[in-house]
């Protein structure tokens, strides 16, 4: 949200509502923050109550240690993301069990696993959804990476938009995939040149970040991408 923009809130039937404080009113004027900035915003109409608090971190959270093993930073489009340097070594051997965590108005806030205690990945996209876990003792509700990522390096994007949920993949496995003869764009610096006629471009979360035409240029935040062409599919990473 920007400082001094404005909040609206509709339901299906485009009823405007409004928060006053933390309740939510029927009458009232937009809400406006005063600094730039991401925002949670809860809102109950079971108890007419709101809460608009300030989202100041998010990463992979040790479990243990509860420390962090890798920030990831707002990427846009409820996006953030982050390389982590995967280290699963404990003083008891190989530790692959985490969660994600957020600040969010200066309380943290822990992000699990939806079906249970913890499990090893199943290949299916539902195993990495999901939910606040609330108390989070030390191994509730925990994800696991595979053991064969340990000592590597993999880009980790989680999605706060829709359903929510978050990925990862080796980092040295998608960069610059392809000859110069196939690729739709080229690299120069943190930015991306257009070598087709138009490409579209995805960040991993599947959204639509850009559409450029032959020649152009366009500047994109750290991440993995997709640039996509009539013909040729092309993955790609930003990163200084």
């Amino acid at each position: 949200m920007k400082a001094g923009g404005s909040l609206e809130i509709k339901n299906e039937d485009g009823t405007p509502y409004f928060i006053n404080g933390n309740q939510i009113a029927e009458i009232g004027q937009s809400m406006q923050v005063a600094n730039d900035g991401v925002y949670c915003v809860s809102l109950d109409f079971l108890t007419k109550t709101a809460s608009v608090k300030e989202v100041t971190s998010m990463c992979v959270l040790n479990c243990f240690t509860k420390k962090s093993m890798a920030d990831l930073t707002y990427a846009g489009e409820g996006t953030w993301s982050g390389d982590w340097n995967v280290n699963l070594k404990m003083p008891w051997g190989d530790e692959n069990r985490y969660r994600l965590m957020m600040t969010i108005g200066g309380e943290q806030v822990n992000w699990g696993y939806t079906f249970g205690a913890d499990k090893e990945p199943d290949g299916s996209a539902e195993y990495y959804n999901m939910m606040r876990v609330e108390p989070a003792s030390t191994w509730a509700n925990t994800w696991r990476i595979p053991k064969n990522f340990d000592g590597k390096t993999v880009h980790v994007t989680a999605v706060l938009r829709g359903q929510y949920t978050h990925c990862y993949s080796e980092v040295s496995s998608v960069a610059n995939i392809g000859t110069d003869a196939d690729k739709i764009i080229k690299q120069e610096g943190r930015a991306v040149v257009c070598l087709v006629d138009e490409a579209v471009i995805y960040n991993m979360a599947g959204v639509k970040v850009a559409v450029v035409s032959e020649g152009d240029a366009v500047t994109l935040p750290d991440g993995i991408y997709v640039a996509e062409s009539v013909t040729k599919v092309q993955k790609f990473i930003i990163k200084n």
